[in-house]
């Protein structure tokens, strides 16, 4: 594979031809691969991607060779990354220099999909995707999800053996049991990475439908005045959470960024537990490869907050990809997309559960996570007049702001009382 450079075609496609002799493999594979350039499937394609380490440690690379050999005809996949990639890649959408293939840009309007991109419906895929209909702009696909990730309870199994925990907790109770063992061995519970911000998504409103088990669960909000108490769904979730830090079952020093440096924890003993999407999990083998961790050593499963029985977990979707509308080989760009999707080892390779329904996980943390069958929330959904309330009062429940400021408030019933007052007004 070339980056910027690549192999000629002439190169890839030439065949020896040796006279008085007939060589039977070749004549099969120069019949191969002129039927698959006759189909469309030949040529060369450019993809543009945010994963600059996929690239540079050669797993596109890898990639591009399992394609090629199943198809022949095609001559190169150009693999290129981009530094700076949600502002370079509208850039060179706006000049009409985006490849074949691409990442989508975040926050791009979908009333623009039809003049940049080519719309995916024909490539007869969606029935067994997840996130089918995430990208759609009227009643037409023009994206499908690189991977999709679950959220969960990502623990350290040698840290719990140390503390005495012999298995998973199934409860919110053996949960708080399981915090205050590893409490006692000197080991930090949980990594919250307060201090981060963005990794508080989860703790907050987001932990609602992961105990009831409804995705709609947070609409009874645009018919309330006072929808934040501390008895009701959004109290019962901020509980978890404050719990943690007023037990001192997370980091000591929560106002301080310990991102980075709590994967590299996490794979020393010193702490044992996220709750944060499945991806994490190639990133601490990464961060604590030199501390000697294993896969082995880390186990996955959905958070035990439920109160009906049956454990509740959301996913998320990925990047996407989407196609050019553009491109002058959108037969070959299709199958390569349709490529990594049913036959590359990109979602094991990513930490992600495969966007292919059908497809198995190999990554036994996935494996134990779906071992517990739980309910999976694909989307959390939110009627448009909670959007319309939360702007007018001035927050947003999802925001990180608002779920540190809960998550450390002194009298949560008085913090609520504020938030109440603001949403009434925003509702008159």
């Amino acid at each position: 594979m070339r980056k910027w450079k690549g192999l000629t075609a002439a190169l890839l496609l030439s065949t020896a031809v040796f006279t008085g002799c007939t060589n039977e493999g070749s004549e099969q594979k120069d019949t191969q691969a002129a039927a698959e350039a006759s189909s469309g499937v030949h040529g060369d394609i450019t993809f543009i991607t945010h994963r600059s380490d996929l690239l540079d440690n050669g797993t596109f690379d890898k990639y591009e060779k399992e394609f090629k050999k199943k198809y022949p005809a095609v001559s190169d996949v150009k693999v290129v990354s981009l530094k700076d990639y949600q502002t370079d890649i509208r850039v060179r959408i706006l000049s009409n220099n985006y490849g074949d293939a691409l990442i989508l840009p975040n926050n791009f309007e979908k009333k623009n999909f039809p003049e940049y991109f080519e719309p995916l419906d024909d490539m007869k895929l969606f029935d067994n995707l997840y996130y089918a209909n995430g990208q759609m702009h009227d009643d037409k696909r023009y994206a499908i999800t690189v991977g999709v990730s679950a959220t969960g309870l990502v623990y350290n199994k040698k840290a719990f053996s140390t503390a005495g925990i012999t298995s998973p907790p199934k409860t919110l109770q053996e949960f708080y049991e399981a915090c205050e063992k590893l409490k006692q061995a000197g080991i930090t519970p949980m990594n919250l990475n307060y201090g981060s911000g963005w990794t508080l998504t989860q703790w907050g409103a987001m932990m609602v439908p992961v105990m009831n088990g409804h995705s709609d669960a947070l609409n009874f909000m645009i018919d309330s005045d006072a929808p934040f108490q501390k008895d009701n769904e959004i109290g019962q979730a901020m509980d978890i959470i404050r719990t943690l830090i007023d037990k001192g079952y997370a980091e000591k020093d929560l106002y301080t960024d310990h991102w980075e440096d709590s994967k590299l924890s996490f794979a020393k003993e010193e702490s044992a537990m996220f709750y944060i999407g499945n991806w994490i999990i190639p990133q601490i083998l990464d961060a604590g490869k030199d501390a000697g961790i294993k896969p082995e050593d880390i186990g996955f499963m959905p958070l035990p907050a439920s109160t009906t029985g049956t454990m509740n977990a959301t996913l998320s979707s990925d990047a996407w990809y989407v196609i050019n509308k553009n491109s002058k080989n959108k037969e070959t760009t299709k199958a390569w997309i349709k490529f990594l999707l049913e036959e590359s080892s990109i979602a094991d390779d990513t930490g992600f559960i495969p966007t292919l329904r059908t497809r198995d996980s190999n990554l036994a943390q996935l494996n134990e996570f779906l071992s517990y069958k739980p309910n999976l929330i694909e989307d959390v959904s939110m009627a448009e007049a909670y959007y319309t309330t939360a702007g007018k009062a001035g927050f947003d429940i999802w925001e990180t702001s608002f779920i540190q400021k809960a998550a450390v408030a002194p009298d949560i019933r008085t913090f609520f009382g504020e938030w109440n007052a603001k949403w009434a007004e925003a509702r008159r």
